[in-house]
């Protein structure tokens, strides 16, 4: 540093309050960019791995036992509560076979 005017030694050795608010604002907003882009990235990556897995037949079928495990479980409800409401027809025939 030179001696010179006490003016210009200051300007030297301060920052300028001009650039310490550019440069770390461009530096976040780039930090901030990057991540924003590896996350989708991430993001991609995933869905493309979850693709491949759903495109394997092995993957199609257990989907498929899924769906009908779903359904067998449902209209075993459905019989069970239509049981209850009409009561059981087995019973109703044994009865009605007793009477004869």
């Amino acid at each position: 540093m030179e001696t010179g005017p006490l003016g210009a030694q200051r300007a030297e050795v301060t920052k300028s309050t001009k650039t310490d608010n550019k440069a770390p604002g461009r530096i976040e907003k780039l930090n901030e960019d990057i991540a924003f882009l590896k996350k989708n990235m991430r993001n991609r990556v995933r869905e493309i791995d979850r693709a491949r897995l759903e495109m394997t037949p092995e993957f199609q079928a257990e989907q498929a036992a899924k769906m009908h495990q779903r359904k067998i479980a449902r209209l075993e409800k459905e019989l069970t509560e239509a049981r209850e409401r009409f009561g059981d027809m087995d019973a109703v025939e044994a009865r009605a076979e007793s009477r004869r």
